[in-house]
Order: C-alpha cells, then structure tokens, then sequence
C-alpha cells in the first residue's frame, strides 16, 4: 500500500489532510488487468482512492458523524482525535470522487464534529 499526501491545511482550528491511497502495487495491477475482466472493482484499485482526516482535541461520537461511507477511521491520541473516511467503497471512482470533491467533504467532516462539539 502507497499513501500520499496530497493536501494538509487548517479549518476551523481543525488539522485537515486528504491522501492518495494505492492498495496495491501498480505492477500487480497491471498483471491482474491482464488476466481479469476490467470490472469497477479493478479500476478503483488501479487509480486508486482519496481518503480525508481531521485531527481535533475533541471527543464525538463516531455514530453522529455525517460524512461519505461513514467514519471508517479513527485514532485516539493523548492529545488529539483523528476522525477519517475513504471513497474507496464499492461503486466509487476517483473521477467522481475527485481531490476537489474530498476535500470539500473532508471540511464538511470537520464541520460536523466541529458542530458537534458546540
């Protein structure tokens, strides 16, 4: 698996960062693509997929979270929460879930557990 970071900024006074994630490696995909039909399934994993984090000092429940495919990440630190969702759910594309398109829900992210903690 490959991540990149492909933006990292503050909203908020949140921590937000969108990554690029590649599952797996391009050569065994070009070897799968060689030997399987081209299905959804195949051509989300050889582009792909964004993922969106937001870091806060705030606790919220995962469950009251509105945000694309639900939170499919979180990670509690001594000082901080990361709250995290994929768009690498069955159906997905990278063409409709572009960086633009995630980095707009990864701030709607943030605005939900920012509202929340109000």
């Amino acid at each position: 698996m490959s991540a990149k970071v492909m933006k990292k900024w503050q909203y908020r006074g949140a921590n937000l960062i969108v990554k690029h994630i590649r599952l797996v490696p391009k050569f065994e995909i070009d070897a799968l693509l060689e030997t399987t039909i081209r299905d959804e399934t195949i051509m989300m994993f050889k582009d792909g997929h964004y993922c969106g984090y937001v870091e806060t000092s705030e606790i919220v429940s995962k469950f009251e979270i509105d945000v694309h495919g639900g939170v499919t990440f979180y990670e509690e630190n001594t000082d901080t929460v990361i709250y995290g969702f994929d768009c690498g759910h069955y159906k997905d594309t990278i063409d409709f879930w572009n960086l633009e398109r995630v980095i707009k829900e990864t701030e709607r992210l943030a605005d939900n557990i920012l509202d929340w903690i109000k």
